[in-house]
């Protein structure tokens, strides 16, 4: 909340932060991202006008609790909470905030597009926790985050170091939410990251600027695909490394990039543990 961008004074917020909470076992840099995604999704909510409350408790879940989209395990945990009063979401796109293929091109406005929370989702994930949602259309909305309080020890920064890095890579991809869910990911592990919007942007880019590494989609419409991208690339960069994601399963086309010199298959919606890997083990493999 420290790191929040300025609040107007028509917007509220309101802490109910728990005393001596214990340790989650995970690293702050991707738990910070959580908390500022959350933040910022119930800030679009309301325009910034009206109340955002955040709240952190203990909970000792002895049954499991069954939750709108899973059932928490039982166990402690640290609930952390993020409560809005804006204009809630509606019942027919509530079930796909988490959904990474959901996205409401229609309208710049990002309440709905799930914007940041696929990237909640997957941090979550990967930290053995779960997350979960209440929403009245035109009341408002709740996030709760579930994070398993910690055991013995507490993972430092160093545990996304060791599948991080600071490398620079270039998403290429024609759909602007992928490119930030992608490039948000990509920012957790420590990466710094340029995106375009085509092959022939990606080809103009790299002919000035060299990327350590390329994040191909494979299919981009209206414009060169990742096959031909790549080898246009390869034209102006030789070896340049890079690897493919689609939304769709592994064709001949990939195949045909791998060929060409393109690493790991990646197959959308992305996860951060495989995302990690993915980039990693590419800018570890020699040419």
């Amino acid at each position: 909340v420290a790191n929040m961008p300025s609040a107007p004074a028509t917007l509220a917020v309101r802490l109910d932060l728990a005393p001596g909470l214990p340790p989650v076992d995970g690293a702050q840099a991707q738990l910070v991202r959580v908390v500022t995604n959350l933040l910022a999704n119930a800030r679009e909510a309301m325009d910034d006008v009206g109340v955002l409350t955040v709240a952190s408790a203990v909970c000792d879940l002895g049954s499991g609790q069954l939750g709108r989209y899973s059932k928490i395990e039982a166990g402690k945990y640290v609930k952390l909470t993020v409560n809005d009063t804006g204009s809630g979401i509606a019942d027919a796109i509530r079930d796909k905030v988490f959904d990474a293929f959901f996205t409401t091109k229609r309208t710049d406005a990002k309440r709905g597009s799930g914007l940041g929370l696929t990237v909640v989702q997957s941090i979550v994930d990967d930290h053995k926790g779960y997350i979960d949602l209440e929403t009245v259309p035109g009341r408002g909305t709740t996030f709760y985050v579930y994070l398993p309080i910690g055991r013995e020890r507490v993972a430092s920064d160093s545990t996304v170091g060791q599948i991080g890095g600071t490398e620079s890579l270039l998403v290429v991809d024609d759909e602007r939410f992928q490119r930030l869910v992608a490039e948000q990911m990509l920012q957790v592990l420590g990466y710094q990251v340029k995106t375009v919007t085509s092959g022939e942007e990606a080809v103009v880019y790299l002919r000035e600027h060299r990327a350590d590494l390329v994040l191909l989609d494979m299919v981009m419409p209206g414009g060169m695909d990742g096959v031909e991208t790549y080898r246009r690339i390869l034209e102006v960069r030789p070896g340049q490394k890079a690897i493919i994601v689609s939304g769709f399963a592994e064709t001949a086309r990939v195949r045909e990039a791998q060929r060409l010199g393109a690493g790991a298959f990646c197959q959308k919606p992305l996860t951060l543990d495989q995302l990690a890997q993915a980039v990693r083990a590419e800018l570890g493999r020699g040419r």
